[in-house]
């Protein structure tokens, strides 16, 4: 177990202690800020000796906490990969792969804790390093632990 992992792990029994006690609702500036926390922990040197963020990016969060946050998936996965590329920008990073952002309603995740792992996909054949990827079939909701159509609220 690195380093790293060491830390994941101490802070995820931390958040849930810290979550069941306190029953904390989860902010968006909460996610932001672990989501940088991420990036810059997972940064490193790339194969041409520039500095490259993690770009593969999931936020976990409990249903009740998505559904206390009232966000538009698609909404909240624009707005972060926008902090994403101007934090590595700020950092004067970039990345090796396309950037993706993934937020999820999980029951295994603890209520009132954010579960964030990046890490570094290499760059798909065609795409260019940095691109913004959103896989959005249709619009949808984080609702009571599972993802309802947008047309059915």
């Amino acid at each position: 177990m690195g380093l790293r992992d060491l830390e994941r792990a101490i802070e995820r029994g931390v958040d849930g202690v810290l979550g069941r006690v306190f029953r904390a609702e989860v902010s968006r500036l909460e996610i932001t800020k672990r989501v940088e926390r991420e990036l810059d922990s997972g940064a490193r040197r790339g194969p041409h000796g520039t500095r490259v963020m993690p770009n593969d990016i999931e936020v976990r969060v409990h249903p009740a906490d998505a559904e206390a946050l009232g966000y538009d998936t698609a909404e909240l996965q624009k707005d972060l990969l926008s902090l994403a590329r101007e934090h590595a920008r700020d950092a004067e990073c970039g990345f090796d792969g396309p950037l993706v952002v993934r937020v999820t309603a999980s029951p295994d995740a603890a209520k009132g804790t954010i579960e964030v792992s990046a890490t570094t996909e290499q760059s798909i054949e065609g795409v260019p390093p940095g691109l913004s990827l959103i896989h959005i079939s249709e619009p949808t909701r984080l609702w009571s632990g599972s993802r309802m159509p947008s047309s059915a609220l």
